[in-house]
Order: C-alpha cells, then sequence, then structure tokens
C-alpha cells in the first residue's frame, strides 16, 4: 500500500463511500486500517516505553506480538486475496497488475514525436475548453491566437493532423457541438500520453472513472520536447486489456438499457455477464458507483472515455514497438477490422 500516491487516497475515499453495500470496499477500508494501526502501534511502543524498560523477556515478547502479528495478518490477507492482489495495488474490481516486463528501449524518435503529440493534445484541450466557456457565455478569450503562435514557434503547427489543423484554425467560438464534446477523448489520449512518458507515475484507473480534465495540460507548454517513453508496450497492453474488459461490461450494460440495437445472441451475451457481475460487490466500479448504478449520461461518457483508452492504447502498443513514428490518423486508417 503505497500511501503517498494520490490514487491511494482516492480508492479510499471510494471505498469509505460504498462501505455499506460493497463487500469489497470493507476489506480494503480494513486493510488500511489495520496498516495506520500497526504503525502507530509500533511507533507509540518505543516513544512511549524508555529505552530501559525494553530489556530481556518483556521486549523480546513485544516484538514477538508485533512481528507475528504483522506476519499472519499479511498472509491471511494475501491467501483471501491472492487473485486479485489488493495488497499491493489500489484496484477494487479484482484484476491483477502484470508483472513488470523488460523489453527493448522504445525509439527515440518515437519517444520525441510521442512529446509533440502530447503538447499538440494540450492545445486542443485547451482550445475546446475555451470554446465551451464561448458558448456558456462566460468568456471572450484570445485563446486561439496564442496557442497558434506557440505552437508555430515550437515547430509543431506542420506536425498537426488535417482535422486538427482545421479546428485550431477557425475562429474562436465557431467550433460545432461534436468538436467540443471531443475534449473527453483527447483528455484519454493524453492522460495515457502523460503515463507513457513518464510525467505521470501511473495511469488513473477507470475505477475512479476518469473524466475531463484541464490540468493534464500543466507543463507540456514548457517542454514540447519530453523524455523518451518511460512505458512499454507491455504495459500499455495490460491497460488495454483492462479498459476492453470495461468496455465489454458495458456494451452489456448498453444492451440491457435497450440503448442498443436489439439483438437476440448479443442480448443473450450480456445476460450472461451481467449474471457475473450482478451485485455491488461484484460488479466493475466507476467512481462512487457501479456501473449498474449509472445514470444515462454517466453512462454514455464513461463509454466514450472507456472507448478511447482501448483504442489509443492499441495504437501505442503498436506505436511503442516500433522504430518510426506513426500517426494515429494512419494506423485508423490501414489497421485490420476489430
Amino acid at each position: 500500500m503505497e500511501f503517498w500516491r494520490r490514487a491511494f487516497w482516492k480508492s479510499f475515499w471510494i471505498a469509505l463511500r460504498r462501505c455499506r453495500q460493497d463487500r469489497r470496499a470493507r476489506v480494503f477500508v480494513a486493510k488500511v486500517i489495520f496498516a495506520f494501526v500497526y504503525v502507530i502501534g509500533y511507533a507509540g511502543y518505543f516513544l512511549i516505553v524508555p529505552w530501559r524498560q525494553r530489556d530481556g523477556g518483556q521486549a523480546l515478547a513485544v516484538y514477538g506480538v508485533l512481528f507475528g502479528t504483522a506476519i499472519i495478518a499479511y498472509f491471511a490477507l494475501r491467501r483471501s486475496h491472492e487473485i486479485d492482489q489488493q495488497m499491493l495495488t489500489f484496484s477494487l474490481t479484482g484484476r491483477p497488475e502484470a508483472e513488470p516486463s523488460q523489453p527493448d528501449q522504445t525509439s527515440a524518435a518515437v519517444g520525441l514525436y510521442l512529446a509533440k503529440r502530447a503538447a499538440i493534445l494540450s492545445c486542443l484541450i485547451g482550445r475546446a475548453g475555451s470554446e465551451i466557456l464561448h458558448k456558456d457565455g462566460k468568456v471572450e478569450g484570445v485563446t486561439r491566437q496564442v496557442q497558434n503562435t506557440w505552437l508555430r514557434e515550437n515547430g509543431l503547427w506542420q506536425e498537426l493532423e488535417e482535422n486538427e489543423g482545421a479546428l485550431m484554425s477557425a475562429a474562436d467560438a465557431t467550433w460545432a457541438g461534436a468538436d467540443r464534446d471531443s475534449i473527453v477523448v483527447w483528455c484519454e489520449r493524453l492522460r495515457l500520453l502523460r503515463w507513457v512518458l513518464g510525467m505521470d507515475p501511473q495511469l488513473e484507473p477507470l475505477e475512479h472513472f476518469p473524466r475531463p480534465d484541464l490540468r493534464l495540460m500543466q507543463g507540456l507548454h514548457e517542454r514540447p520536447e519530453a523524455p523518451q517513453a518511460s512505458v512499454m508496450p507491455w504495459d500499455v497492453r495490460v491497460e488495454r486489456e483492462k479498459a476492453a474488459a470495461y468496455h465489454a461490461r458495458l456494451v452489456a450494460e448498453f444492451q440491457v438499457r435497450k440503448l442498443l440495437p436489439q439483438d437476440p445472441e448479443m442480448e443473450a451475451w450480456s445476460s450472461t455477464l451481467l449474471e457475473q457481475y450482478a451485485g455491488s460487490s461484484t460488479d466493475y466500479l466507476a467512481g462512487t458507483k457501479t456501473i449498474g448504478e449509472l445514470e444515462e449520461p454517466e453512462l454514455r461518457l464513461l463509454a466514450e472515455t472507456v472507448f478511447a483508452r482501448v483504442q489509443y492504447a492499441m495504437y501505442l502498443e503498436l506505436q511503442l514497438s516500433s522504430d518510426a513514428p506513426i500517426s494515429f490518423g494512419s494506423w485508423l486508417e490501414h489497421r485490420a477490422p476489430a
């Protein structure tokens, strides 16, 4: 349990909110409380009991109780959660983390290309945020002028894909609704890139229900040429497989709510899948709710986020294995149908 990570405390907060109806949450909270009580008790013994009173059999007995309790608790918890390895992860969904891999180093050219893409995505997100505020009548900014100047000064304008160049060139407050809504997809792609480039130590788990966040832009305008990728293809594949499992669960939920065209085979498959995840202690988490508890707007937002992660992780898995940059648009055009 890595208490210093923000993701840990977010998982703990979610678990506290779900304690009444979710057995997984109760187990997670119990682990955290035990860890804190143990540390406090251990430290308290050394601080409260004078050194001269720790000699002989009494000290050995106390040490034996402290260490023995820790070892018994560790193996008991590890055995009861052998599959999901929650002693070592923040996940409350029971999905194991992958073993670290040792593949060859990513190409420097690919690393530089991905760093440039991260900077470009930050500009697209900033512009989308400005367009949303324009639509709501909350701002009259100069985002277009400032960002386009920055892109040109840093040699990134020519790196824009065709549709991106058209969007960035458009006058302020002229984006269509679908273009403004692209902020969801862009944020998820940038979230993956920040993790791949080592700017964030951990990819925000889908259990936390990642949402569009302008804070993802931080640090990118100061360093358009970041260090090369620090995450390898196997690591990306693990996250892609997790997202694919979420995607399957979401498709089943859409099917059962009749938000997709009805299909007898799909209905049978969805019913079978839903049987596996029936109940608040087994369904996939989405923040403080499970997928089955989400309202339709939340469900659609999560589905868009999950699909963006699956798709972009597939692309990054290939890109990190390549010696030369591959544009996302080119990959989409040529990849084999799923």
